[in-house]
């Protein structure tokens, strides 16, 4: 399942210069829907809507999903950096200035941003499984 963080992303990259109006209408794709995609408040609920995407980026769908990879990778090694900082919690004693140790105010910042990353992950996740749970099955022609 795609996160929709890494859809907009990868969007916001294909699209370059192109204005959002431009390429929703290459897609034809309401550009409002189109921003929804573009900031990450949705994603696209099917496999037709995702190739109308990749359609108006002037992409391939394979091409489309290869680059939503690249940024959910580089997403994922960021996330597992932040983790690191944390670690680096400012022992009694430390000098303030220690390189590579940060407060423990701070740290638990990082602690709760990252957990609040991670419920809106799980959170889009629960939302798409009960979007297809209630959506009506296609009938074969």
């Amino acid at each position: 399942m795609r996160d929709r963080r890494d859809l907009a992303s990868a969007i916001k990259q294909l699209r370059g210069t192109r204005s959002q109006k431009e390429v929703a209408e290459k897609a034809d794709i309401d550009p409002s829907t189109w921003s929804l995609y573009e900031a990450g408040k949705q994603g696209p609920r099917t496999q037709e809507r995702f190739e109308q995407i990749a359609r108006g980026l002037g992409c391939t769908p394979e091409r489309f999903e290869e680059v939503i990879w690249e940024h959910r990778n580089q997403r994922v090694a960021r996330e597992e950096e932040r983790p690191q900082a944390v670690d680096a919690i400012q022992e009694p004693g430390d000098e303030p200035s220690s390189p590579g140790r940060i407060d423990p105010e701070s740290a638990i910042r990082v602690r709760i941003t990252n957990i609040h990353q991670q419920l809106n992950g799980a959170l889009q996740e629960l939302e798409e499984v009960l979007l297809l749970a209630v959506a009506p099955k296609r009938q074969e022609p």
